[in-house]
């Protein structure tokens, strides 16, 4: 390709590229109400907003300070400042994207891997940027990075339990794929191009010359793959509201599924998966929760005491959880509590909470929780929750939930 329309062909595939990521962001913070309650999806937004800022340099660089103050883009001072926040920038994207990716397949949650992976990222951008002498060997120590890390990605959504796998999470999956597969080869392509050789060959050429195009072609499948898996969750979300809101109004249908002491959902409604479409479609959580000591106070104190006992641990429960989670009286004093998208931990904290809220008298309550995967998983959990459940009862040395057993 002559050098002329390579010049060109990288000015305006630059330019295209930065417009793209900007009409990605936009798209993202139109879709603010949609991503509430998704710490994954808000992960995947800054990776976009961080890679339509690194591009803005770029563009700042290449195409607008030469025709304003040409001495000034040539200077090395500049060239440095440019090669580290061009790196610092993608490495951010790719940190970004993976910490999403990973907190949506595995629900892992932890801040401080994701400052660590930041201030390496910053070391490394520093190093690379000051032994670089041009945009191309900066691809280069940046290219097995980021086809690590977009690899990764492909992994985690490709590897997803059969129940949660939809078409957005197989096209987000096969878009890191692709992109992983493109990073992998600018390593090897930018490198045998260096020094400008007489004579390259076709296929290295193009992946050099068209490099942004190529980019920008699959970043954006990526980044719509991405919306695609939101609005999937969103409908479940959503689904899940229907579909109890339905059986609010079937009064009779009503009557069979809810405990018409507490009103909570009974075990009958958990057998026909009734409030169980957002859990089912997500990993989660369960509990299992019984109240301490009904039969001294139904024998002391009459079973009118026992009974308002019940409904007001099912009220404040109810009060206090998320619509997604549920609450189903299992049986005589025992409830289960289904959380999607929480841990065990989590469960517990927020039945301590909840409890501690409820004020005088306390309510005394032995639990235990376990986590699920998918669908298959939910019963064992279940199994689980109930044996720590009876473990803590069985010692009877804790006044509450907040210290009771949890089972990973």
């Amino acid at each position: 390709m002559p050098e002329f329309n390579r010049t060109l062909v990288s000015v305006i595939g630059l330019a295209s590229q930065f417009a793209a990521s900007v009409l990605l962001v936009i798209l993202y913070a139109l879709l603010g109400r949609e991503r509430r309650g998704r710490g994954f999806f808000r992960l995947w937004g800054r990776a976009w907003l961080v890679l339509m800022l690194t591009l803005g340099v770029l563009v700042l660089r290449y195409q607008i300070l030469p025709e304003v103050h040409a001495p000034l883009a040539d200077g090395p001072l500049v060239h440095l400042t440019i090669f580290g926040v061009y790196q610092l920038g993608k490495l951010l994207w790719c940190a970004l994207l993976l910490a999403g990716t990973a907190q949506y397949a595995h629900r892992v949650r932890r801040p401080w891997v994701l400052a660590l992976l930041v201030a390496v990222a910053a070391v490394y951008s520093l190093i690379t940027a000051a032994r670089s002498s041009s945009i191309r060997e900066v691809m280069i120590w940046q290219s097995p990075i980021a086809a690590a890390a977009l690899a990764s990605c492909a992994v985690l959504m490709l590897g997803l339990p059969p129940a949660r796998r939809t078409l957005g999470s197989r096209f987000t999956g096969a878009a890191f794929a692709a992109n992983a597969l493109l990073w992998a080869t600018y390593g090897p392509a930018f490198y045998f191009t260096l020094g400008q050789p007489a004579v390259r060959p076709p296929l290295l050429d193009f992946i050099v010359s068209a490099n942004s195009f190529l980019d920008q072609i699959l970043a954006m499948a990526l980044g719509y793959g991405m919306v695609v898996v939101l609005l999937e969750d969103a409908k479940r979300e959503v689904d899940a509201a229907h579909a109890e809101l339905s059986l609010a109004h079937q009064e009779l249908r009503g009557a069979a599924m809810f405990d018409p002491l507490t009103g909570a959902l009974n075990r009958r409604a958990f057998e026909h998966s009734l409030g169980l479409e957002a859990g089912w479609a997500s990993f989660g959580a369960v509990g299992m929760l019984d109240l301490d000591d009904l039969k001294a106070v139904n024998d002391n104190l009459g079973h009118a005491t026992g009974d308002m006992l019940l409904r007001r641990l099912a009220d404040e429960m109810r009060a206090g959880l998320r619509p997604s989670d549920k609450l189903y009286r299992w049986g005589g004093d025992e409830f289960l509590l289904v959380m999607p998208g929480a841990s065990a931990a989590d469960l517990m904290r927020r039945v301590a909470i909840i409890l501690h809220a409820a004020g005088d008298p306390p309510l005394l309550v032995s639990g235990g929780a376990a986590d699920y995967e998918s669908t298959d998983a939910m019963e064992p959990a279940i199994a689980k929750a109930d044996r720590a459940m009876y473990q803590e009862k069985m010692r009877r040395k804790l006044p509450s939930i907040s210290d009771a057993t949890v089972v990973a």
